[in-house]
């Protein structure tokens, strides 16, 4: 329910972009057979293509927060384990961005950490960790570092 501005910076995988101003002229654009969800910035925007979704007899939800909260939504994986090194990836899903934690016995370094911090405070836990040290790699032009 964007506009293609928007949608540009920042967008789900697989997802389409139908800006709200052109929705009533555009329901053939739809898949009936697939589950919808309206996503615009902040769920404004997608609560109304809802309605007028519901109109029109199709059923939809609406993301709750919209891109702003599905930017914030961190997901790990661990890429590499040996007896004397882990390396963490975490990737932001709204965007792509990527930090790592390596981790050398109980002892955690932080690399290129990304908002929100309590992810990782919690991830630290979960793994028994303690941080030892927080580096950026360099100025981050598609986010903020969260190092501070």
């Amino acid at each position: 329910m964007r506009e293609p501005n928007e949608f540009i910076t920042s967008k789900i995988s697989n997802a389409t972009n139908i800006p709200l101003s052109e929705l009533s002229n555009r329901q053939t654009d739809i898949p009936l057979n697939k589950k919808i969800v309206t996503i615009c910035s902040r769920g404004n925007r997608s609560t109304i293509a809802s309605a007028i979704l519901a109109k029109f007899n199709m059923k939809s939800s609406s993301l709750i927060g919209g891109m702003s909260e599905w930017n914030k939504i961190l997901n790990y994986e661990e890429m590499l384990v040996t007896n004397e090194l882990r390396i963490i990836r975490i990737e932001k899903i709204g965007n792509g961005c990527l930090s790592y934690i390596f981790c050398s016995g109980d002892e955690a370094m932080i690399i290129d950490s990304l908002y929100p911090i309590s992810y990782y405070v919690d991830l630290i836990k979960v793994k028994k960790l303690k941080i030892t040290g927080v580096v950026d790699t360099h100025q981050h032009a598609d986010h903020i570092s969260a190092a501070r």
